[in-house]
């Protein structure tokens, strides 16, 4: 495998395109051509039809009015609907065709060199040393063919920065080495020349490898189908489908009516009948609420499933690497140099089930993705769903080893933090339940009564749940509210720290300090000043005394 890879950087002089799905053609030295572009597999149609179909659904809030002017259209004259939807269909046909005959890639020195578009054109050169993520996924239209699609990221870009598509799932593999090892080996190589400035030296270990010790890989982790199954349940995205279905709520449920009359079923006279006992309906709406929140977790199940099916986690060269999908197989590696923090996520319902989801963050190479949660997260975090707390530890000692999360001590905030949520709480509600109290409006008024008591609830288990500490070379922190997060990282691993003060916490001695790294940024409110101070001094002197690469 290596010998193919070192003969890939010795250009030749001849620049022709082949359309081989990867340069694999020695020429009459015995030398690959790496100055020669290729074209993907003619199955790459495929893939650039439903990434077309993924970019028409993701912008169709800006398609909205053409939609109900077509929708119109075709409700006066529904013989429209075929020529539609085979124009429809064509273009689609036509944009992949295009898309995959415009693609074209090459290996030169270190380097992977993209040109695509159809319009507008596009050129994209990767140093190896400069890719930050190598994810090689197998899609099902892709796997009864032997193909696979690379995707790279670069450190500092706001998305993806390149897919390959159709590549041969072996040739995918070793330019994936490849890229690996020639980044590591330029890291190795930087590394001895800073050794005076304290470069860390897990950098140096993961230089390069004999091909041997490349593909032994030591599993830390695996799901079983329970695992997932629980993940699901704890873990329910389907808020974020129905919150995009509500465009469409009053065209789903416009049949509904007539379907529950045509069963027999007299809605009328259950809900708005003086005979009908008050317990009668709160135990239907009960039923009903049970058979919603079933089915939402039902669907919540079979995402989890298809996301983590196969779910594997692995160490190689100081690499992790996941590998998890029912449909689409996906391969993510993460370097351990690169690893920001982690992140240790309990939800209310995790807790009953004493589970814990698993998040090793990396730099933030997908901007684009962030606050968008969704059953899989982009690639710039790795997930392991739904842990026991044995499996927890394993894998944080793992990561890091010297951590003492079990035995630091959390320094709480302040009481004070309480105050704003209840005064504006007590402004808005006081007003109101003293309205429908002059009103005579007592359902109203216990529904505000119940609502505030249930936000102050919120507000004091939040309070409860902050909490900060530095042992001289972790950062700890825990937030949440019904749940509990706890983010561990490394103090070197800053790259801004801040101590925030309003004039109401200046005069009571408090202060707010924000954790920035490369994977995003974590602020604790209303801690000590003196504390944070202490904290903020501490950790900018490891970073000063002892400056290692983050990355």
């Amino acid at each position: 495998m290596r010998n193919r890879f070192v003969s890939l950087f010795f250009p030749i002089k001849a620049e022709v395109m082949t359309d081989n799905t990867s340069p694999s053609g020695p020429d009459s030295s015995g030398e690959l051509s790496t100055k020669q572009w290729h074209r993907i597999s003619p199955i790459a149609v495929i893939f650039y039809a439903l990434r077309f179909i993924r970019g028409f659904v993701g912008n169709i809030a800006y398609l909205l009015p053409a939609l109900l002017v077509g929708y119109n259209q075709i409700q006066n004259n529904p013989e429209a609907a075929v020529p539609l939807a085979l124009g429809l269909g064509v273009l689609v046909l036509v944009s992949a065709v295009l898309s995959y005959w415009f693609f074209q890639y090459r290996l030169t020195e270190n380097h992977l060199e993209i040109r695509s578009g159809v319009f507008a054109k596009k050129y994209v050169n990767l140093p190896f040393n400069r890719i930050q993520n190598v994810e090689v996924s197998h899609p099902w239209y892709y796997r009864p063919f032997g193909y696979a699609t690379l995707k790279l990221d670069s450190a500092g870009s706001v998305q993806q920065e390149a897919n390959i598509a159709a590549l041969e799932t072996d040739f995918a593999q070793q330019l994936k080495q490849e890229i690996l090892s020639q980044r590591q080996s330029g890291a190795n190589s930087k590394g001895l020349s800073a050794g005076a400035l304290g470069e860390d030296a897990d950098l140096a270990s993961t230089g390069h490898q004999s091909p041997a010790s490349s593909d032994s890989e030591t599993l830390l982790n695996t799901r079983s189908l329970s695992d997932l199954v629980l993940h699901g349940i704890a873990n329910n995205r389907v808020w974020i489908v129905l919150g995009a279905l509500a465009p469409f709520i009053d065209n789903l449920t416009e049949g509904l009516p007539e379907y529950i009359e045509a069963q027999g079923i007299d809605a009328m006279q259950i809900f708005y009948a003086d005979s009908t006992p008050i317990w009668q309906l709160g135990l239907g709406v009960l039923v009903i609420f049970l058979v919603v929140m079933a089915l939402m977790s039902l669907i919540s199940v079979i995402g989890a499933i298809i996301t983590f099916y196969g779910y594997t986690l692995s160490k190689a060269d100081n690499k992790y690497i996941r590998r998890s999908g029912l449909f689409t197989r996906h391969e993510i590696t993460m370097p351990h140099s690169r690893l920001q923090m982690v992140t240790c996520q309990q939800d209310w319902l995790d807790r009953l089930f004493k589970r814990i989801n698993i998040k090793f963050e990396q730099t933030n190479a997908n901007n684009a993705q962030q606050g968008q949660p969704s059953i899989s997260e982009g690639t710039n975090k790795i997930i392991v769903p739904s842990v026991t707390i044995e499996e927890r530890q394993a894998l944080l000692d793992d990561a890091y080893p010297e951590n003492q999360l079990n035995q630091v001590e959390f320094h709480s905030i302040s009481k004070r933090y309480l105050l704003r949520f209840y005064l504006v709480l007590g402004i808005i509600a006081a007003p109101l339940m003293a309205l429908f109290a002059l009103n005579n409006n007592w359902g109203l008024f216990t529904l505000t009564l119940a609502f505030s008591g249930f936000l102050s609830v919120v507000f004091y288990m939040r309070y409860r749940r902050w909490g900060v500490n530095f042992d001289g070379h972790f950062v700890y922190i825990r937030k949440g509210c019904f749940g509990v997060d706890y983010h561990v990282f490394e103090a070197y691993k800053l790259q801004q720290i801040q101590l925030k003060q309003s004039i109401w916490q200046k005069r009571h001695q408090l202060a707010s300090i924000q954790f920035v790294l490369a994977s995003g940024s974590l602020t604790v409110p209303f801690i000590n000043q003196d504390l944070a101070k202490t904290i903020a001094d501490s950790v900018l002197y490891q970073v000063e005394c002892k400056p290692r690469s983050w990355m």
